[in-house]
């Protein structure tokens, strides 16, 4: 019996390297036999516009490798007919031959743990881990993280342990950079230093995860104290006040809590790494630092990478000016950082800095909602703020929608930045990351290109049976 299988659920098969012709041709349906020992790919070839497929099955080591292909096949339907054929016909002769009983366990033997399963006693817990695992409201995500986590390959063996405990945030960072590196085409290689080695079109480079975090760590068992009182600005959709304080946070102490995070991971000198040898590292950094770290744009990271920041002018005819300003430190409460992280000693082996405030519990919620993990009985609501394209604004635009609206379809690149280091050594291809934001700075000025619509910053309301309150994060 031939079943279908979602994409991040195909990706949880330890196959090697993609073959060739994966970059070629958009992958469309993912099957696999009843015994997970045979699966299938349809694809359609972006050059000639037909039809393709692929058949694999797995090796004693528990990796798969390529038996059948077909192309130039003219129509969908022929494609996928013939594909539910071949599948079916080699899992038999695969069956015929005794071997399944070993492949089938190797198979199974694949990361299929529950993340949600209790590993640690109650008091331990995150609070956001048992807001997820109990509250229904986010049974979207559930379904989301579980797909993903069993894409993940966990050397370290305490993933787990520390999604439910302390390192919640820092986990979720990491299953939204899976999916994404997944869904984007990347092949992934297992390591843990980096986190992550990828490749695609015969270009390996190497992620590592970085989060800014809270001096102190959230403690409570209790997911009913987060859902009606920690970030209770947020959950009552207040307007952060853009007063001095703000200002004096999103230009000193945000690149503060940036730049330690950041320059931390550089003092781990992942280019002396055999795997990384002459090529690209990037950074991924995402930022936890207090309730309302994840309504702060990247401009303050952008300022602290380049050291420079930029004001707003208008000449006598009334266009808009934009004016770089140099700037030596950052200063908050004390602390003293020196700005610009591209130009310290050592910078210049990381290609790029990588962006989001939006990989997040919220982000597998809407992810899930919009797709296969849909719960009718939930309605989640997501507004914020975007780029305005109008070349002469200074002000972004307002969005609002329902997620699930087809004129609003998120994918998981949606709300990345990537910041080009100019003077890395072994810099970072754009065309590897397409779809995402873009940074570059030269001469004191940053340019930027943008999806047509990229959020800066929203918060997500998520109304179910279980409350009319609107919830954050």
């Amino acid at each position: 019996m031939v079943k279908r299988l979602t994409k991040f659920q195909f990706q949880a098969f330890r196959h090697p390297e993609r073959p060739p012709i994966f970059q070629i041709v958009d992958e469309r349906e993912w099957y696999c036999d009843d015994l997970e020992s045979t699966l299938g790919v349809l694809f359609r070839d972006k050059v000639d516009n037909d039809w393709a497929y692929v058949i694999l099955q797995q090796d004693h080591d528990s990796t798969f490798s390529c038996v059948a292909i077909d192309s130039s096949i003219k129509t969908e339907t022929v494609a996928r007919e013939t594909l539910l054929s071949e599948l079916d016909r080699a899992s038999t002769e695969l069956s015929e031959t005794g071997k399944t009983d070993v492949r089938a366990n190797l198979s199974r033997s694949i990361n299929r743990i529950d993340p949600f399963l209790p590993v640690v006693p109650l008091a331990k817990r995150n609070p956001l881990f048992n807001l997820i695992a109990e509250h229904g409201a986010y049974s979207p995500a559930r379904g989301m993280i579980r797909e993903v986590h069993d894409t993940f390959v966990d050397l370290d063996g305490n993933f787990i342990e520390q999604f439910q405990t302390t390192g919640f945030d820092a986990r979720i960072w990491e299953l939204y950079l899976r999916a994404y590196l997944v869904d984007s085409e990347f092949s992934v290689l297992p390591t843990n230093r980096p986190d992550f080695v990828v490749s695609k079109s015969g270009i390996t480079l190497g992620i590592e995860a970085v989060t800014a975090n809270e001096t102190q760590s959230l403690n409570s068992g209790d997911w009913r104290n987060i859902y009606s009182a920690t970030n209770a600005k947020l959950l009552n959709d207040r307007p952060i006040p853009l007063d001095a304080a703000f200002v004096d946070k999103e230009q000193n102490f945000v690149p503060i809590k940036l730049g330690s995070a950041l320059y931390s991971k550089l003092q781990k000198r992942y280019w002396n790494l055999d795997v990384m040898k002459n090529r690209p590292i990037v950074l991924a950094i995402e930022t936890f630092h207090d309730q309302q770290a994840l309504h702060y744009s990247s401009a303050a990271l952008g300022t602290y990478l380049y050291g420079y920041r930029h004001e707003v002018l208008w000449d006598s005819e009334g266009k808009l000016l934009i004016v770089p300003r140099k700037i030596d430190s950052h200063t908050y409460a004390g602390k003293t950082i020196p700005s610009g992280f591209f130009s310290l000693p050592d910078a210049e082996h990381i290609g790029a800095v990588l962006f989001s405030n939006s990989g997040t519990l919220s982000k597998f919620n809407r992810m899930g909602q919009q797709g296969r993990h849909h719960n009718p009985r939930i309605r989640l609501i997501r507004k914020g703020i975007c780029y305005n394209p109008d070349p002469q604004a200074v002000n972004p635009s307002a969005f609002v929608y329902e997620v699930g609206d087809p004129q609003f379809t998120e994918w998981w690149g949606q709300g990345l930045e990537m910041f080009h280091n100019p003077f890395a050594i072994n810099p970072v291809s754009r065309w590897l990351f397409p779809e995402i934001t873009h940074h570059r700075f030269e001469n004191g000025m940053i340019y930027t290109e943008s999806p047509e619509f990229q959020p800066i910053a929203s918060i997500t309301m998520n109304f179910s049976g279980e409350s009319q309150r609107p919830l954050a994060r």
